[in-house]
């Protein structure tokens, strides 16, 4: 029997509680949820699927039956994403996988939080098109970015110059100070926007609030330079969807509520991403990033 292990060229880096990969055989990012995620780092080749069970076990505090009906059910989904070296639950999985919809039951009827099912999600990139040759692709955490290459530099021949030499001069050099970056308390989205894996149902065109909190006011100054971004991602049957009670004609933008201690940012949406699924992402200074799931009817 073949332990789980996951493909060696792939990068990751931290997505909140979860992981962003990236596969550059496949040029695919995804992201995992905390489940997904404790399972591929795992995948080492070296720990058995009854190992995994264990940590799956200790870390949601779960029971043993439903952390392995968990295991199997993520591994089949990092198969599916073609993000293991080899395929495990076709051949070693010891009953059939339990589909998305008959996980999201058993776990309703035990009373466990929803937001332990295997989550993998595909995210899509757009890069830019350079033209002429392929540029320089460089990976440092996990997405990846193009370069271009700096044109070659000609020096010119100066005529020689005439120095005086000057007595040694003794400098003391401090090391630089770095101010770390703040780590904001990130409580999760509030109403009427639910958390992974909910998806939110909503009719294209309307602006969403989307509320959140930080623990205090920490100024406006708290997005990631480029964010909040939505990408358009699969619609994925038997995940839990939940109407959109609450929309908002206010400007776009970011706003903080002291009586409330919540942020809103209003997120204005598309009419023509009718019949469409996206993912928003909010990235914020401290560079950790939160998601939630959205379709559009």
């Amino acid at each position: 029997m073949k332990n789980p292990q996951r493909k060696s060229a792939v990068v990751s880096e931290a997505v909140g509680d979860g992981l962003g990969v990236f596969d550059p055989q496949q040029q695919q990012s995804y992201v995992l949820n905390a489940t997904s995620a404790l399972v591929f780092q795992h995948c080492d080749g070296q720990t058995t699927p009854q190992q995994l069970t264990d940590r799956l076990v200790r870390k949601f505090n779960i029971p043993r039956q439903q952390a392995e009906e968990l295991l199997w059910l993520a591994l089949d989904e990092l198969e599916k994403a073609n993000l293991l070296q080899t395929k495990v639950t076709t051949t070693q999985a010891p009953q059939p996988v339990l589909s998305r919809r008959q996980m999201l039951t058993t776990l309703a009827g035990i009373g466990l939080s929803l937001a332990v099912l295997p989550i993998v999600s595909p995210v899509m990139i757009a890069r830019a098109d350079l033209g002429g040759d392929d540029p320089t692709t460089t990976t440092t955490t996990g997405l990846p970015f193009t370069t271009t290459p700096p044109p070659p530099t000609t020096t010119t021949p100066q005529p020689p110059t005439t120095t005086t030499t000057q007595p040694p001069t003794t400098t003391t050099t401090q090391p630089p100070t770095t101010t770390p970056a703040p780590t904001f308390q990130f409580s999760g989205f509030f109403p009427p926007v639910d958390n992974p894996p909910t998806v939110n149902e909503v009719k294209a065109g309307r602006g969403i609030p989307i509320k959140f909190s930080l623990n205090g006011n920490q100024g406006l100054a708290i997005i990631a330079a480029g964010y909040p971004v939505s990408q358009n991602v699969p619609c994925q049957g038997g995940m839990p969807v939940d109407p959109i009670e609450e929309t908002s004609t206010a400007n776009q933008g970011l706003t903080y509520d002291a009586g409330a201690d919540q942020y809103t940012y209003v997120w204005k949406t598309q009419k023509s991403w009718a019949g469409s699924c996206r993912q928003f992402i909010l990235r914020l200074s401290d560079g950790t990033s939160h998601l939630a799931l959205f379709t559009f009817k």
